[in-house]
């Protein structure tokens, strides 16, 4: 069962049992046809008037079992907005390759929370929010209330471009020990925060920082495209890793949500996915409809493929989403050529 506690009016997740209960209810969209500028200005004078932040932090490993003897530590602080828990902190101590299997956000995940905010997935990234992971799926990181917090789609995809491709990179890929941190920012207003994020490579034998960093803050405001920036830093010298110790030869948890195979997305569909990826971030009903009108492609195909751009610009990619991405290939040959063709389209429109 969850272990809870209250701190000053706010609710406290432990990670020291690996069961959660889920949040009650379900999500929903604001259907009142009031302006979005008034129904903005409401929720947040709500949000400011219910939110609560914690003043502590609970410990607890966050790890499938020690590697050369060390363990993946994780703590999360959490807070209540519209009656709903929040994750405002996420402070990986010691962030390794033995970390648990993370999950995509759960649909009953903050209800009241989801509800007032715009989430049609037909808008633009910039325009609609989605529950943001403060610790990454695939870094162990669960969907569920206490490591989400609301944010626009675009903040999303910047959050993982900036930082959590990264820090994926150096722990799930090249199999070292970093400390990883995520802090939200005005933590009351969803409309108007965002995540500042650190990370730094540590010594494998004294787990002392030692190596690159990278440090991130992305602005989540809505209706607003490029608001973030980071800072890499290369100047400290990478510590030596030893090709046979436990951790550089472990099978890293991916999440749950995507069974991953060994096939790496690169070289001409790696285009492919990125363009689409701007399409549907600027011209989402354009580009579908666009997509339904080549024979033999359907709904669910361009959902996926509008999940797969959404999240991130994978690597790798599932069974499923390889599928999907086939058939659209199947459909019609040359599909830069026809990405490329829609672009220049839906620019010349607008």
């Amino acid at each position: 069962m969850r272990e809870n506690a209250s701190v000053n009016g706010a609710s406290f997740a432990s990670s020291s049992t690996q069961q959660r209960k889920e949040a009650n209810g379900s999500s929903g969209i604001l259907n009142d046809q009031r302006s979005l500028a008034a129904d903005q200005r409401l929720l947040q004078k709500s949000m400011q008037s219910t939110s609560s932040q914690g003043t502590a932090i609970q410990m607890a490993p966050w790890s499938t079992g020690a590697l050369d003897g060390k363990q993946t530590d994780v703590d999360w602080q959490t807070a209540t907005l519209e009656g709903d828990t929040v994750g405002v902190k996420m402070k990986a101590t010691v962030l390794g390759p033995d970390h648990k299997q993370g999950s995509a956000p759960k649909s009953s995940a903050q209800p009241n929370l989801m509800a007032g905010l715009p989430t049609d997935p037909n808008l633009p990234n910039k325009d609609k929010f989605i529950r943001g992971h403060l610790l990454n799926d695939n870094l162990g990181g669960e969907g569920l209330d206490y490591n989400l917090f609301p944010i626009t789609a675009n903040a999303n995809k910047q959050h993982h471009d900036l930082i959590e491709k990264t820090v994926k990179d150096w722990v799930n890929r090249d199999r070292m020990w970093v400390q990883y941190s995520v802090n939200v920012m005005n933590t009351s207003d969803p409309y108007d925060s965002g995540f500042q994020c650190q990370a730094q490579i540590l010594d494998p034998t004294d787990l002392k920082p030692k190596g690159a960093s990278v440090s991130a803050t992305i602005y989540s405001k809505l209706s607003h495209k490029m608001n973030a920036y980071n800072e890499y830093d290369e100047s400290i010298d990478a510590p030596t890793f030893d090709s046979e110790t436990e951790a550089r030869n472990h099978s890293v948890l991916l999440s749950s949500a995507k069974r991953l195979k060994s096939l790496k997305i690169e070289g001409t569909n790696m285009d492919v996915l990125e363009s689409l990826a701007y399409l549907f971030d600027q011209y989402p009903s354009e580009t579908k409809q666009s997509l339904l009108n080549l024979k033999g492609v359907g709904t669910t195909t361009v959902n996926v493929l509008m999940d797969i751009c959404e999240d991130e610009i994978p690597n790798e990619i599932s069974e499923t989403d390889l599928a999907a991405f086939k058939r659209l290939e199947k459909s019609y040959g040359d599909l830069l050529a026809y990405v490329t063709q829609q672009f220049f389209e839906l620019e010349s429109d607008y």
